[in-house]
């Protein structure tokens, strides 16, 4: 899984992982939780991953969702680009959490036009140290994606976990985080050969229906659903009626991930 320059290089991975294990036990999560803030060192680790040619990922080691999600895409590989049929001219990461999809996917398709919407500030800083550690060309956007443009509700949770209730017309609201209609932006950019990733922790709900139509006939779709079997047998149907093949590429309860492609 590693890149290893040398012997001191794989010492260190080894480490590193080793490091981030110990901080996820759950005592001492418990007792790091008292200490906050935490020290420099306990903040940030900087790893290198073979998958990313080298490229430097930083992780909160004490954050137990870096962890999570890191091994969600460098472990389980739930996102796949092997034998894609067309190289895209956007990438759209739809709930960026701290960037590790558009890493993955910049090492896969370099130079690729991308646009990142993350509206968890505390992300925002592993998002941007991903993509300015890396020399890459990314938007971001410290928004959340919804059907309409806006203010709402916002409850971050844990790092991944984040998402918007209700909606309001002011951004003076204590809690609140800016909506932006993702229907709009698609009609707007009129990519033809699309990669889009969408996890919003629920949303996805009712803006996969309003979405579909408007995704160019050359689309790489994935996406997590949060409401169990019901709902990701009625978002596969969406897609496959729109002329997707669907895969689900993972099974966690409630949770699935999926991936749809279409290319015509």
């Amino acid at each position: 899984m590693w890149a290893y320059a040398s012997t001191a290089d794989r010492s260190a991975q080894k480490l590193a992982l080793m490091w981030m294990v110990f901080l996820n036990i759950p005592f001492v999560q418990r007792i790091l939780r008292k200490l906050s803030p935490l020290p420099l060192f306990m903040k940030h680790l900087s790893l290198k991953v073979k998958e990313l040619n080298g490229k430097k990922v930083l992780l909160d080691p004490s954050d137990s969702s870096h962890f999570i999600i890191f091994t969600e895409i460098f472990v389980d590989n739930i996102y796949d680009f092997s034998g894609l049929p067309f190289v895209p001219d956007l990438i759209m990461d739809c709930g960026g959490h701290i960037g590790l999809f558009t890493l993955l996917s910049q090492n896969q398709f370099p130079g690729t036009r991308a646009m990142v919407f993350e509206p968890n500030s505390e992300n925002l800083p592993y998002l941007k140290a991903q993509i300015e550690s890396n020399h890459l060309e990314v938007e971001v956007r410290p928004v959340a994606v919804s059907d309409f443009n806006g203010y709402a509700s916002f409850s971050a949770g844990c790092s991944c976990s984040g998402s918007i209730g209700q909606s309001m017309s002011s951004s003076t609201e204590p809690a609140s985080t800016e909506v932006v209609d993702l229907c709009q932006i698609l009609e707007r950019q009129k990519p033809s050969r699309l990669i889009l990733k969408m996890d919003i922790e629920g949303g996805e709900e009712h803006l996969i229906p309003k979405i579909v139509p408007l995704l160019p006939a050359q689309t790489a779709f994935y996406f997590e659903t949060h409401f169990g079997e019901a709902s990701w047998s009625k978002h596969a149907r969406i897609l496959e009626d729109a002329g997707f093949k669907v895969v689900r590429t993972s099974n966690r309860g409630p949770y699935s991930d999926g991936m749809a492609v279409r290319s015509k």
